[in-house]
């Protein structure tokens, strides 16, 4: 069924064939040196955490390292609040081709529809205010960034944009919540908390929380139906 959606060529590709990094040419080999001290403080943790990858296909283990060119070399961890594995990658990103996929927009059109004449002009000129010209810029750089050579602003009159304006006039009470240094004032002189027990990604306060539906780096849905996740944790 989803053939009738008719993707792009390389999403046809991604889906049938898998996604493979595209390369110029066969990367170079990394020169041969230890793994960061980072790597050997954390060996625990760095054993674990590769396994994970494999086993979710993330990696895979090579044998004989002389067979091929695309191998991570050195490792090194970050050490914050929580570890984080980090992948030298610097020998293969030499090789890999740049922005290839945009071909696939080359001949699109995209169009943005508003009901505010401004933003028109603003999109097409700019603006003397610096934050609306920031916006204008990004805009642009976003257009350039996914080669749409035709995009095009237009206006419409209000009563034709009944829908869009009504749902941008609900209150959507989920995404309330306080800001980061409010947060941050509490935790420094109270208690610092490790877990946001209702928030989103765009809201959290905290390196893990809980939304009421699924987002992306979300901890589970509806803290209260796991209870087991958060208890012996300090959380907000």
């Amino acid at each position: 069924m989803w053939m009738a959606l008719e993707p792009s060529i390389l999403v046809l590709d991604t889906i049938i064939n898998g996604y493979t990094i595209p390369f110029d040419e066969a990367p170079e080999p990394p020169h041969r040196v230890g793994n960061r001290k980072s790597a050997l403080r954390n060996a625990e943790f760095v054993d674990i955490t590769i396994a994970d990858l494999i086993t979710d296909s993330a990696v895979k283990e090579v044998v004989n390292p002389q067979v091929t060119n695309l191998f991570v070399h050195p490792l090194s961890v970050a050490e914050g609040k929580k570890l984080r594995l980090v992948l030298e990658l610097s020998s293969l990103n030499k090789q890999r081709q740049e922005a290839k996929q945009g071909y696939n927009n080359s001949n699109s059109r995209g169009a943005i529809q508003t009901d505010n004449q401004a933003a028109c002009r603003i999109y097409r000129v700019g603006s003397n205010l610096e934050y609306l010209q920031q916006q204008a810029e990004d805009i642009w750089e976003l257009q350039e960034s996914l080669k749409l050579n035709r995009v095009t602003v237009e206006w419409i009159p209000r009563e034709q944009n009944v829908l869009a304006d009504l749902e941008n006039r609900e209150l959507d009470y989920d995404s309330w919540g306080i800001n980061s240094r409010t947060a941050q004032s509490v935790q420094n002189n109270l208690l610092f908390c490790e877990l946001d027990m209702f928030a989103y990604n765009f809201n959290t306060v905290c390196e893990r929380f809980f939304s009421r539906d699924w987002c992306p780096f979300t901890s589970g849905i509806d803290a209260f139906r796991s209870p087991t996740s958060w208890s012996g944790h300090p959380y907000g």
